[in-house]
């Protein structure tokens, strides 16, 4: 096996476990994408350095191991008070088939709405970014995008969002 497709195998092979994680943690679709590749980085390196190291547990195990610690420190750095985290001696919980299926539908739908959006108009793709991913209110986003007020922003997101189910059908 090459190690493209051994890289491959234990992203695709771990994803679900690692995006549940650090969703369910406070974090993103984004922070959880981050983490993933960061940990898989960091497997990568111990196993290609000067002394790689020998695993006393499953790879899935130590890549968890390593995102679940990649989350905390990041958790710290922006100081959450309330984590809901596993504490440090809990074992790895496996994810059900209906959480792994609803979190590979909401990957799939993001993904088919992130390329209908790339056929629309730059004020369109502006629109829709800050109201649905920074959630600004509509007085907000007319100001952002130079509309003369929140009905003007209500319309044009109300166009805007016709366009992109245009493209995604």
């Amino acid at each position: 096996m090459s190690i493209d497709l051994g890289l491959q195998d234990l992203y695709k092979d771990n994803r679900s476990k690692i995006m549940k994680m650090v969703m369910n943690n406070s974090g993103t679709y984004d922070d959880a994408c981050d983490v993933l590749q960061d940990g898989v980085i960091v497997v990568w390196k111990k196993f290609k350095g000067i002394n790689p190291i020998e695993l006393t547990c499953s790879l899935s195990t130590y890549l968890y191991s390593v995102c679940r610690n990649i989350w905390l420190n990041e958790l710290r750095k922006r100081n959450k008070s309330e984590l809901k985290l596993l504490n440090e001696s809990i074992v790895e919980k496996t994810p059900d088939q209906d959480e792994i299926d609803a979190l590979m539908a909401k990957e799939k739908m993001i993904k088919l709405v992130e390329k209908g959006m790339e056929g629309l108009g730059k004020t369109c793709k502006d629109l829709l970014k800050l109201k649905y991913f920074k959630d600004l209110s509509m007085e907000k986003l007319a100001f952002e995008l130079g509309l003369s007020n929140k009905n003007a922003a209500k319309t044009k997101k109300y166009k805007c969002i016709q366009q992109l189910k245009k493209k995604l059908i």
